[in-house]
């Protein structure tokens, strides 16, 4: 197609190279949130919500179909079309017609090349795609569907020029990249990455003193800024310049053949002994450095006597707590030996931390040394290691030459040895089995997948702290007195955070910097429901970590995964998620089965799934089918229509159908006040009718507010027969409320229907009375 769509920069649409008049600002907005899903049905109140966001206009969806006839008038010479399909719009246009699914389609293409593919094709991939870019994204549209899409893109830009420059310096083009390092460096001095690119570039130009210097300046800010060290690259990549090591010249390159001096493969992808194993999961320490365990004698260098003994675990964090039962559990498998434990747990959970906390812990007991080595199955910008890459980190750890089999090698050299192994952030069971040690000692892997097939594995799963060690944690990382100042602040910081120790860490990271701040600042920004993400999300850990989980779901898995996100109540069975998802109860409960070992999901009783309260606002922020709503409304009311008409009928099914309306009370009532809320009056109030029977007979103050949801609903669509068909049960709007006598309510006095607002979402106690 002679046609093509541009967004990486001013919205615009050019044929055969001349541009396209496609309307003012307002209007190419509305091109631009088709063009991010060209080919597929945007609904009509999604695009709404992507122009305007809050600011929407009185008559938002006129001012849309306005603007859509305009793009088509406007389009209709240049072969692409914009039909209107199941209320909603679908840009006809390839993803290839599409500047941002180019870049992202080059982008894959050059993250997926074989090694065999060469750094200048793959150089030549990332200058194509970077080469799309005209400036900012989305530039002028500001709401926030877009602003979250363009820092969206801007990370994908920054990872994308990295690369590049990490199959430059490969290529040893070191004097090519020197500049853009340098201002990329002095943007953002606590860029680690940047920090080791520019290092070797001055490195390799000469500028010895230069690497050293800056080196230090990191350091130093790191120190200063966040109590942190350089993270265990760069300290390696420091100590290798510090002694000029001759591997820092580049491969095939002679020393002095061209007049520059040669430089070492990028250290953040060369996968050997000396520069494996630095921890990249989302649980990690940020920044943590490599501890090496000193060989007695030797002040801490390796000792070229002994070999054995040392370790290679990452920094153990100094606020660590909690886990004292997992770590119990640990204890008693180090004493038996030859034992593989697996942790998993959600992103975010602590897994790694805890590891390298247990790691340490233990170390004594393993005398012949304690590996570790990061698999990086959920690393952002980094695919998971092969076999022997892992082998041959592990092997370089004990400094094994490994020609030829490596495998083999790894199994008869630790058939002796009593090791302690720590594989961390594993893909899945194929990635683990080849890694074994044929030794005595003890293994522990971390995953967000439950590994079930690795054979003999003693699984644990970590759950979120509770409140009390978490509140105990975020005051450590703030300042005990400081907290002991704000307890009522800092107890609804860690309930927003919901024991999550990655966003607890983060939200204390951001106090422990900010001295001027009250806790209670802090707490009030994260209070506000669309404000909670992205203060968790400000450096991205956390976004990064859910995104990598989310991507890699199967697209069955990913709708069920939106479907129990949108569900207002406080869990869900199959059915209802079956029928948000639009697929058979057998299948969504295969997805929900799915999601519970990527700990995407919780099962907490048989049969009903939730999500953690982050990981919930994350996938409603997927989420943009209204029609997942409406169709959980049509299940619950036909559901609760077939229970209450069983109620009295004697039989067996009246016995069925008390116990579901029982147990999926609390869901009923969270649904009727999601579809008054939501301006689904008619499910609002039929609902209310339908579920009355049975709340009747409990004298509780919930078949009053539901009645009066219904009510409420009715009137505020201005419906007389629908905001009436409640009346006849709660009585007359100022008439007093029924007493228990009359089988309708437990409170006494007079009552008055609130119909001008929808009433407040209660509290989640209240919403499982």
């Amino acid at each position: 197609m002679s046609v093509h769509f541009g967004v990486l920069g001013v919205v615009e649409v050019r044929r055969v190279g001349e541009p396209v008049e496609v309307g003012h600002a307002r209007q190419r907005q509305v091109l631009a949130a088709l063009v991010m899903d060209a080919g597929r049905v945007v609904p009509a109140d999604v695009l709404v919500d992507r122009v305007w966001g809050e600011r929407e206009p009185r008559r938002g969806r006129e001012a849309l179909y306005g603007y859509v006839s305009r793009l088509r008038g406007a389009l209709s010479s240049s072969g692409a079309d914009i039909v209107r399909e199941h209320g909603g719009y679908r840009l006809m246009v390839g993803a290839g017609a599409v500047d941002v699914h180019r870049f992202r389609e080059l982008s894959a293409r050059a993250q997926a090349a074989p090694a065999s593919y060469g750094d200048e094709r793959r150089a030549a991939l990332w200058e194509e795609a970077l080469g799309l870019w005209r400036g900012e994204a989305f530039t002028g549209a500001d709401t926030p569907w877009f602003n979250a899409q363009r820092s969206l893109l801007d990370q994908e830009r920054l990872a994308a020029q990295s690369e590049l420059v990490e199959a430059r310096l490969r290529l040893g083009q070191h004097a090519a990249v020197l500049a853009r390092l340098s201002a990329w460096a002095e943007q953002d001095p606590l860029d680690e990455r940047v920090c080791g690119q520019l290092m070797l570039a001055l490195y390799r130009s000469g500028r010895q003193a230069e690497a050293l210097e800056w080196y230090e300046q990191v350091r130093r800010r790191l120190s200063e800024e966040m109590g942190l060290d350089p993270g265990a690259r760069l300290r390696r990549l420091h100590q290798r310049v510090l002694v000029a090591d001759p591997s820092l010249e580049p491969a095939g390159t002679a020393s002095g053949a061209t007049g520059e001096r040669p430089a070492p493969e990028p250290v953040t992808r060369r996968r050997t002994p000396s520069t494996a194993g630095v921890p990249a999961d989302e649980d990690a320490p940020t920044g943590a450095p490599l501890v090496r365990g000193a060989v007695p004698g030797s002040g801490g260098r390796a000792s070229g006597a002994r070999r054995r003994g040392r370790n290679y675990l990452p920094r153990d964090l100094p606020d660590f707590i909690g886990r004292e039962d997992e770590l119990a559990r640990l204890t008693a498998a180090a004493a038996e030996g030859g034992v593989v434990c697996t942790i998993d747990g959600m992103a975010g959970v602590g897994k790694t931390a805890f590891a390298v906390h247990a790691g340490h812990v233990l170390a004594e007991r393993f005398p012949d040394g304690v590996l570790f080595v990061d698999l990086q199955g959920h690393s952002p910008g980094k695919t998971p290691l092969t076999a022997n890459e892992a082998l041959e980190v592990l092997l370089g750890q004990l400094e094994i030459e490994a020609p030829g089999d490596a495998q083999a090698h790894w199994r008869a050299r630790t058939a002796g040895l009593r090791l302690l192994l720590v594989l961390d952030n594993a893909v899945d069971e194929t990635q683990v089995t080849p890694l074994l040690p044929a030794g005595a000692g003890l293994v522990i892997v971390t995953s967000r997948a439950r590994l079930s097939a690795l054979a003999g594995a003693r699984p644990m799963s970590l759950t979120v702290l509770p409140e009390n060690r978490a509140t105990e944690f975020f005051a450590r990382l703030v300042g005990n007195d400081r907290a002991a100042a704000e307890p009522d602040a800092v107890t609804h910081v860690v309930r927003l955070c919901a024991g999550l120790p990655l966003a607890l860490r983060l939200s204390g990271a951001q106090l422990a910097h900010r001295t001027a701040w009250p806790i209670a600042h802090l707490s009030g920004q994260l209070s506000k429901e669309r404000e909670r993400l992205p203060k968790l999300f400000a450096d991205r850990e956390v976004a990064l970590a859910f995104r990598m989980s989310h991507e890699q779901l199967a697209p069955a898995d990913r709708t069920v995964f939106y479907a129990l996100g949108r569900h207002p109540g406080v869990d869900a069975d199959a059915e209802v998620i079956a029928a948000m998802a639009d697929m058979p109860t057998a299948r969504a409960d295969d997805c929900l089965q799915r999601l519970v070992d990527a700990h995407l999901a919780e099962e907490a009783v048989v049969g009903r799934y939730r999500q953690h309260d982050l990981l919930r606002q994350y996938a409603r922020g997927l989420s943009e089918d209204p029609r997942m709503t409406e169709r959980m409304l049509d299940h619950y009311l036909a559901a609760v229509a077939a229970a209450t008409a069983r109620l009295d009928d004697g039989s067996a099914d009246a016995g069925a159908a008390h116990a579901w309306l029982t147990a999926e009370k609390g869901n009923l009532l969270a649904a009727t006040r999601c579809a008054a809320a939501e301006g689904h009056s008619d499910y609002a109030w039929r609902l209310a009718i339908s579920f009355w029977r049975f709340l009747g007979r409990d004298l509780a103050g919930d078949p009053i507010e539901l009645l009066e949801q219904g009510v409420c609903g009715g009137r505020r669509r201005g419906d007389a027969q629908h905001a009436a068909g409640p009346g006849p049960l709660v009585g007359r709007p100022c008439l007093p409320r029924p007493r228990p006598a009359d089988g309708l309510g437990a409170h006494g006095g007079e009552h008055r229907v609130p119909c001008a607002q929808p009433r407040a979402a209660r509290s989640d106690a209240t919403a499982r009375r």
